[in-house]
This record gives C-alpha cells, structure tokens and sequence, in this order.
C-alpha cells in the first residue's frame, strides 16, 4: 500500500512507500468517525494531507492533526488523521436559513463558504421548518441537515497534481444490497470488534 503526502496547501510531500509504513488502520462510522490510525517511519507535520486508495479502488483523503515522533533505532511517526471533511470546521456561515429546502438545496447552502461542493443527494424530503445555520461552522450546519436524515458520503477526485475535487453528499442509504453476502464469524473477515451502546 502506498500513501501520497501533500502539504496543508496541497503541495506535494512524497510518498509512504509499503516498507515505511508500519501501521494503518481506517475507521469508517456512519455518519460518525472517519479517520486513520498511522505508523511510519515517514516524518509526519500536522496538516499533512494523506492521499490512498482502499481495495475497492476509492481514494481517501485524510488530514494529520497532531503527530508523535518515538526515537529508538529509528524514529516512528504516529497520528490518528481525520477525513478531510474535518476542514469545514474552519469555514464560518454568518446566517443562512434553508428551512423548508431540499436536502440538495440545503447542502449547497452549507457548503457555500467552503471549497467543496455538493455530491450525490437521493435523501428524499426537505429539511426541518426551523432549519437555520447561524454563526455556526460549515460542518456544523452539515451536520444539522444529517439530522434530518440521510447518510453522509465524502468523494474525493485525485488528479496527477494530487486532489483535484472534493465533494460532500447526502445518501439515503451508503453502499449496496445484493443479498449475495451473509455476515459469518471466521469467513472473509480477519477480525471483528462489537461496540455496545446503552442509554435511554
């Protein structure tokens, strides 16, 4: 596996080739966590951008946020880098009201201020009547729109000079369902953790 590098202004950095990678583990929540858990003997500075491809073929985009150099026989980099998306938190909405919208219409809002733009958006409905972002972050108001419904996706466009698009959507359901697949212990899997909830 290899994991291209860019600066915080998308300049090219290098590439973290198989033998200086140690550690990478994705966690990918619904509508929750997306980040990586690196190791790599590759010096990381935070605001590094870490650019890969998972088996499927789709690209991930994921940003270091405060990494950790170990010095033993050689020194090992480790950070836990959050999606990309986590950039909207410095992209301020002053007051915009899209109650009543489109969930289209209403992602389009929010992401005004920002570079990203609006993906792929098959939540069906409008948003709530008293929907409002006020002095609020570009990912809070996204996050305001999610809890009238849908899934949030991330698609990321990379190019020969790195990332070349980024786009935000709002599905009614993430992935697929072919009914081909059953979830077995011990098949296909090299191992599961199991997170139990409790609360009212």
């Amino acid at each position: 596996m290899l994991v291209d590098v860019y600066s915080r202004h998308d300049a090219y950095i290098g590439t973290i080739a198989t033998d200086e990678l140690l550690s990478f583990v994705h966690t990918d929540e619904l509508n929750g966590e997306d980040s990586v858990a690196i190791q790599t003997t590759f010096p990381l500075r935070e605001g590094y951008r870490l650019v890969w491809q998972d088996p499927q073929g789709t690209c991930h985009e994921h940003v270091c946020q405060d990494p950790k150099g170990t010095h033993e026989a050689t020194t090992v980099y480790s950070d836990t880098a959050l999606n990309s998306i986590c950039e909207l938190f410095g992209d301020f909405i002053e007051d915009k009201r899209p109650y009543g919208y489109s969930f289209l219409k209403a992602l389009e809002v929010a992401l005004e201020p920002t570079r990203w733009a609006a993906g792929t958006v098959d939540q069906s409905g409008t948003v709530g009547s008293g929907q409002t972002f006020y002095h609020i972050s570009a990912r809070e108001a996204l996050n305001d729109i999610l809890e009238n419904g849908g899934e949030l996706e991330t698609t990321i466009t990379v190019g020969a000079s790195g990332v070349s698009s980024r786009k935000v959507g709002i599905r009614s359901h993430r992935g697929s369902s072919t009914g081909h697949r059953r979830f077995v212990y011990g098949k296909d899997i090299s191992s599961v953790t199991k997170t139990e909830h409790w609360g009212p």
